[in-house]
């Protein structure tokens, strides 16, 4: 049994001028977690505290110029019976900084960013950021994107309890991507067809992974992975009299492979990291009203490897789910409108038996029904 629990609160301030815009925020988050599982034995309670601060400053000092500058801090802390004795605080703070420019009539955009954290007071490398895109046509755009990416253990990371690793090193990669968006059929009233293509390389150092070890599971660094793949997307759409329907499609290849051996004779040097896909696609074809969704979603995962020396494996699975939405508004005489939303799930609509995780089999086919009461004003 699991029982959650969390209180949240949000302040804001916002001042607005011909040219500049400035919002600060304070969010403070409480939350409790507690579960217990008599088979196991397990019985775990967790609560943990989150202070967040943030100061942003939006400018258009000139047409096509947009500035951005902002400061945030975070404060967190745990209280949990996985960390053993500890109570870890976590102490961040950010200062960032964006420039964006219309270039060329308004068909091309450059951006460049940079972003400095401090951990307890320490800075952490600078991490840069460039952009650039360009509208050839009416019906064609391309783009192209080059980052710096440094990446803190999470407290799971350094102090779950069995498993954690407090010696973990940070995570410090260098991406780069390149892409083109298209529409194939932009005919109004008619079948609409666009689609984004998209290649992108990333090298990490020190790249956080959880390993299995024994009876539980660890966070290592790996010297140096690469990944890199393609991304490929389509989207069809028809406006009809009473409704829109629709089609997605969506694959990834990716490989993600370990370019640095660990230790002498490394049987992982080269080869695909583990539970990470090499083949992934999603299709979702629908139908969406004035009040009504209908969506069936069909997915596809490769094989994944369950060993670092690609031995081990589990086979490729598909699912299918279904989602049905309604949403009414009531008049009630002499009453506020209640506007009442109804939603139904089904999950692995066909029973498919398979596994994220080796080991552990994931649900059958399984249900989720819901409804939602709210006041939509006067009647």
């Amino acid at each position: 049994m699991q029982t959650d629990a969390f209180t949240r609160a949000l302040l804001t301030w916002k001042r607005k001028t011909a040219r500049t815009e400035t919002q600060a925020r304070l969010a403070w988050l409480n939350e409790r977690i507690e579960y217990q599982d008599s088979v196991s034995k397990t019985d775990s309670r967790s609560r943990a505290r989150t202070l967040v601060g943030e100061l942003e400053v939006h400018a258009r000092p000139y047409p096509g110029t947009y500035l951005e500058a902002g400061w945030q801090s975070l404060h967190i802390q745990a209280f949990t019976n996985t960390y053993g004795s500890l109570d870890p605080v976590q102490y961040r703070q950010a200062a960032y900084a964006s420039w964006q420019q219309q270039l060329f009539r308004e068909r091309a955009q450059a951006s460049l960013s940079l972003r400095q954290e401090w951990r307890r007071g320490a800075p952490t490398p600078l991490m840069p950021a460039a952009g650039i895109s360009y509208r050839l046509t009416p019906r064609l755009s391309l783009s192209a994107r080059g980052s710096r990416n440094y990446r803190l253990p999470t407290l799971n990371d350094l102090y779950w309890n069995p498993g954690g690793n407090p010696n973990l090193r940070p995570e410090d990669s260098w991406s780069a991507e390149a892409g083109a968006t298209y529409s194939i059929l932009p005919h109004p009233g008619k079948w609409r067809l666009s689609g984004q293509s998209q290649l992108y390389s990333s090298r990490t150092r020190d790249w956080i992974i959880w390993l299995p070890e024994g009876s539980y599971w660890t966070p290592q660094n790996l010297q140096r992975v690469w990944a890199r793949g393609i991304e490929q997307a389509f989207h069809l759409e028809r406006d009809l009299d009473r409704c829109q329907l629709f089609a997605d499609l969506r694959y990834t290849y990716c490989r993600s492979t370990q370019q640095q051996a660990i230790r002498e004779n490394d049987a992982s040097l080269h080869k695909q990291l583990i539970y990470v896909p090499v083949h992934q696609g999603h299709i979702n074809l629908g139908v969406t009203g004035k009040s009504y969704t209908l969506i069936y979603e069909q997915g596809f995962t490769g094989k994944r490897f369950t060993s670092s020396d690609n031995y081990g494996s589990l086979p490729a699975f598909a699912t299918g789910n279904l989602f049905f939405s309604l949403q009414k508004c009531l008049a009630i005489p002499r009453s506020r409108k209640i506007a009442l939303g109804i939603s139904l799930r089904c999950d692995n609509l066909w029973n498919a038996r398979y596994q994220v995780v080796a080991g552990r089999p994931m649900p059958g086919r399984n249900y989720l029904a819901s409804l939602s009461v709210r006041g939509a004003g006067k009647s």
